[in-house]
């Protein structure tokens, strides 16, 4: 049929027939005639049967396959409501994961101020117990110059008193014998007793220096 057109038809009547100039090609010999290659389709119930089948082993073995895939793939009826319906439970489940993770987010940002707030407190009591442990050692300072200077009025009286041993007696000068010791051993007590206090005092600023220093 075609190489009768070709054959009894001019340019021209083919012209007024499709209201157009005729290709080239609508002259040449093999117009007419192309190349065609054979392949397998997906016609038959079972080839996609067999092609569903690969896909699966596929995603069994760890190949993401997609879903929407498997399903258009497969040899079910109403495939595309089956594909809307799993979509909507995977943007429900996206959904659902987003939000437990801002819960988690949250939490974990509240626990975080917890903490700097439980650090910030543990500093500023720290500084306080500092600065009562400096107070007492400067209390325990002042008690030991006091005693320093009770010393000195002690060792001026002696003096005063032992100037005036000519005009003394044996016994007053016993009794004065007694008195000088009872404060040398009153005054030894006291500097051991300041002594130690101020240790303790140096100990615990120590102690509450140290627990600062990690929270700062």
């Amino acid at each position: 049929m075609l190489e009768m057109l070709q054959a009894n038809f001019t340019p021209g009547k083919v012209k007024r027939i499709i209201q157009q100039e005729p290709t080239p090609e609508f002259y040449n010999k093999n117009f007419g005639k192309y190349d065609a290659v054979v392949e397998e389709g997906l016609n038959t119930s079972t080839q996609r049967q067999l092609q569903f089948a690969q896909l699966l082993n596929l995603r069994e073995t760890g190949v993401p396959v997609p879903t929407s895939i498997l399903i258009e793939t497969s040899t079910l009826t109403n495939k595309e409501q089956l594909v809307e319906a799993i979509a909507k439970e995977e943007e429900q489940k996206a959904q659902q994961q987003k939000e437990q993770s801002e819960m988690e987010i949250a939490l974990l940002k509240a626990q975080v101020e917890n903490l700097q707030a439980q650090s910030v407190a543990n500093t500023g009591l720290g500084i306080e117990r500092a600065s009562r442990v400096q107070e007492n050692k400067s209390l325990a300072i002042e008690r030991r110059a006091e005693a320093q200077k009770d010393r000195d009025l002690g060792t001026l009286h002696l003096a005063k008193a032992l100037k005036e041993l000519d005009s003394i007696d044996i016994e007053n000068i016993d009794h004065l014998w007694r008195l000088v010791q009872a404060v040398k051993v009153h005054e030894q007590q006291e500097e051991a007793q300041i002594k130690e206090f101020s240790e303790q005092q140096e100990a615990e600023l120590k102690k509450t220096v140290e627990q600062i220093q990690p929270n700062v």
